[in-house]
């Protein structure tokens, strides 16, 4: 049994454990074979003219700037129930996405039984830690739960702090973000002691008081590392953080569209009494984030203050033996949509004030179909659609775009693609067609165009593409990209000229494509 002694004696068992500084070696068949598998998962990412871009094509995790918005939930905490979560086997596949940061659980149970400071070395961790390190990825570690239900909210803290101290002097490299607690509203026994709803209620204070103390002690021991908490929704987030919100560099929410259009995806406040709409339904979603944040710095007096998603997606489900699951939840989602709607939330979470947006999940947490199917990957591994809409837009963005207003389009007509205009057919107005502007870290623009219309459960085929003519400004150049995030497929535009200005014709889908600057071929 191992018990906490301090940084020093900690640092040393990590020393131990993995090596010390990593020496260079020849690389062994079985890495040549990973890496190929990296290569060909990749080859499946784009076509046409795009792949003459290097500064667009994908790029290995250790390659990827640790600024990048763009994240990703795991689960290999629960590898013990679920074998499938294994991370040799998952690594060539969270290489080929390119992605920084990886959000994975660190139980507390895992290692202290008791809860008592007493720790038994946490083997379950330190492998799947261990790939993390070593191949330049990022965690976001929520330091998950523990006797909520049994102590007051500043002992469990004291308790919680001195955990949470063990795991950051452990791995000190791997650990690029703490997450006290994960959703008390629904987790750790904070509504079983205290009372309320998974909206509010009485609970919401102890947990404020036990996150204001555990935020203040550890801010003081580790003032580098980022730490955020919240209560995962946004009815209570104000309430529980105000105390806590000095000591924090961001909360977070959990929002997932469901049936919702996920570009007007509805924010949620209010009390123990109910939730309601915080804002119009017709207000996007990053305007509606826009504006809570900022009654949230104000309301907490941290005018820095930051959000990330740390958990947002799309369920393939299928509920192929009958009426069973929670429908409302988890309406019937296929794999086109499920993609559809990850490169929706993607950009959306992009074009608004968040700082970091982890999509959920890698792999599917069941092998049932009538089970919520949640993953950029099967339990077996199969791929998905979307685990390449989620390589491509982190692969072009590299992570690090935010919105620019100088980089704008008109849209100044659209044009029927089909001849079918029969009574169930979408075919969305010129005002349907949604476009922003985005400018990399490295100044490259590029526009983010689509008809958002459809639901995030809608799997009918009634939409109708059409055609729009965009007016842009000289910085796309002569032969911008046209990027269909779906497919993959590229193509090269031509640019009409008259005295009024450059235009480019688009097919406008009911999710994303990007149109990217190009300005080496003027």
């Amino acid at each position: 049994m191992l018990k906490h002694i301090g940084t020093i004696g900690t640092f040393m068992i990590v020393a131990s454990l993995w090596g010390g500084p990593q020496t260079s070696r020849a690389i062994g068949a079985g890495e040549q074979d990973a890496d190929h598998k990296v290569r060909q998962l990749q080859s499946d990412f784009f076509t046409g003219p795009i792949t003459g871009r290097a500064d667009l094509m994908p790029v290995m995790p250790n390659q990827m700037s640790e600024a990048s918005r763009i994240g990703l939930q795991t689960h290999f905490n629960q590898a013990k129930s679920r074998p499938w979560f294994d991370p040799d086997q998952l690594l060539p596949y969270m290489q080929a996405l390119g992605v920084k940061w990886i959000r994975d659980g660190l139980n507390w149970h895992d290692l202290d039984a008791n809860y008592d400071n007493v720790y038994e070395t946490p083997d379950a961790h330190d492998k799947w830690m261990q790939v993390l390190d070593q191949n330049g990825f990022k965690l976001l570690a929520p330091m998950l739960y523990g006797p909520a239900g049994k102590l007051s909210p500043d002992a469990l803290a004291d308790r919680y702090v001195h955990y949470v101290s063990f795991m950051l002097d452990r791995y000190p490299n791997a650990i690029g973000a703490i997450q006290i607690w994960n959703e008390p509203n629904n987790f750790g026994g904070w509504r079983q002691r205290y009372g309320g709803k998974w909206y509010g209620g009485p609970w919401v204070d102890p947990f404020a008081q036990f996150l204001a103390s555990s935020a203040k002690q550890l801010r003081e021991r580790y003032p580098d590392v980022k730490i955020i908490s919240g209560t995962g929704i946004e009815a209570t987030t104000v309430q529980a953080i105000t105390p806590a919100a000095q000591y924090l560099d961001a909360t977070y929410i959990h929002p997932y569209p469901r049936r919702d259009i996920p570009e007007y995806m509805p924010m949620k406040i209010g009390d123990a009494d109910g939730t309601r709409n915080m804002f119009d339904e017709t207000l996007l979603f990053s305007q509606q984030i826009d504006h809570w944040m900022n009654n949230i710095r104000k309301a907490t007096g941290n005018n820095q203050l930051g959000l990330w998603v740390t958990e947002y997606g799309s369920s393939v489900y299928r509920p192929d033996d009958g009426i069973q699951g929670d429908h409302l939840h988890h309406p019937p989602v296929d794999r086109k949509t499920q993609a559809k709607t990850i490169a929706r939330l993607m950009m959306t979470a992009l074009a608004s004030d968040i700082q970091k947006a982890f999509v959920f999940i890698l792999a599917d947490d069941y092998t049932k179909p009538t089970k919520p199917g949640f993953g950029l990957l099967t339990a077996t591994y199969d791929i998905k659609p979307s685990f390449a809409v989620f390589g491509r837009i982190n692969a072009v963005t590299r992570g690090v775009v935010w919105p620019d207003a100088t980089c704008k389009a008109d849209v100044v007509s659209i044009a029927n693609t089909t001849e079918n205009t029969g009574k169930d057919a979408l075919v969305p107005t010129i005002g349907d067609v949604h476009v922003i502007g985005f400018k990399r870290a490295d100044d490259l623009k590029m526009l983010s165009f689509s008809a958002p219309i459809t639901s995030a459960s809608d799997t009918s085929d009634n939409y109708k593409a059409i055609l729009a003519t965009l007016k842009i400004d000289s910085s796309f150049g002569n032969a911008p990209l046209l990027l269909n995030l779906l497919t993959g497929e590229s193509k090269t535009l031509s640019i009409k000229r008259d005295s009024t200005g450059r235009y480019v014709q688009v097919t406008v889908e009911d999710y994303p494509c990007l149109l990217i600057a190009n300005p080496a071929q003027d």
